[in-house]
């Protein structure tokens, strides 16, 4: 099994989420968005994990890099994937 999220900001991690993949032998993986961004390889991930972070969707010109995850949670090939897809807001 595979987890992976996505990370927009470098101060938003998994938290508690990493404990329980730990625990269950989940390996885990990243795409953080800030830093250089490569787009994951969709067939690979069996969790997916969208962390927040203090940006809103027209804030591109204070987050130039916000254009990649919007193009990114807009394709075909995105929402055709097989992972589990859960929305979790804590906060």
């Amino acid at each position: 099994m595979n987890l992976h999220y996505l990370q927009h900001v470098p101060f938003e991690d998994l938290g508690y989420i990493e404990q329980w993949a730990a625990d269950k032998k989940i390996a885990i993986t990243c795409t953080k968005y800030f830093a250089e961004w490569q787009e994951p390889i969709l067939d690979d991930i069996d969790f997916l994990v969208i962390m927040g972070g203090p940006m809103g969707v027209h804030d591109e010109n204070k987050y130039p890099w916000l254009v990649l995850p919007r193009l990114f949670y807009t394709t075909k090939r995105y929402w055709a994937c097989s992972f589990i897809w859960k929305p979790l807001l804590m906060g």
